[in-house]
């Protein structure tokens, strides 16, 4: 129906109102994002590192020219500056990824970000005791370590099944088959 220029529209303002209690309650509130800040750490705070791996491991630096960390031995800690350890996670994640060095300090490693990381990852010294935990559990604490510590567990089971140390067929029929162990009998 087309409207004319001469006719009025008219609404009732009754029509329009609406009651306060009722917007009230379909106002739905606003959700407000708290930033979460992180701690001020100081840039050359050092830092315990640990070697989680087997062997020797060694860190270049790309921020320092020249600059080189070395942990000749598993469970070796060296000390590394905070703002190193930041430069290292920018250019090198794979030590953290994959487990290469421990920090123990949990105000550094939510710092850095990396918790992620290490959630469910034994400390270096406990990995023996994942072997003497029932088969279950260990096929539970195995399945969920990340690529990193695997391959180091799979190397200290080797260890320990070579010299004795692991005896019982069952679990070390498991690890044979979860790390791809030959054992020479």
């Amino acid at each position: 129906m087309a409207i004319k220029k001469n006719e009025k529209i008219t609404e009732t303002v009754s029509e329009k109102r609406v009651k306060p209690e009722v917007l009230a309650k379909e106002e739905t509130p606003k959700k407000v994002r708290v930033s979460k800040r992180r701690q001020k750490l100081p840039a050359d705070m050092l830092v315990e590192c640990q070697n989680m791996t087997m062997g020797k491991l060694i860190y270049k630096s790309t921020r320092q020219n020249g600059y080189m960390i070395v942990w000749s031995n598993p469970g070796d800690i060296e000390e590394i500056e905070l703002s190193e350890l930041v430069s290292m996670r920018n250019s090198q994640i794979r030590f953290f990824t994959q487990n290469w060095i421990g920090i123990d300090d949990p105000e550094v490693v939510e710092y850095l970000g990396i918790g992620k990381y290490y959630e469910g990852v034994p400390a270096f010294e406990d990995y023996e005791s994942i072997f003497f935990q029932p088969i279950d559990d260990m096929k539970v604490t195995i399945a969920n370590l990340p690529k990193g510590a695997k391959k180091t567990l799979g190397i200290k089971a080797a260890e320990m099944i070579n010299d004795g140390t692991i005896d019982s067929m069952k679990t070390v029929k498991y690890l044979c088959e979860a790390f791809d162990l030959m054992i020479d009998e």
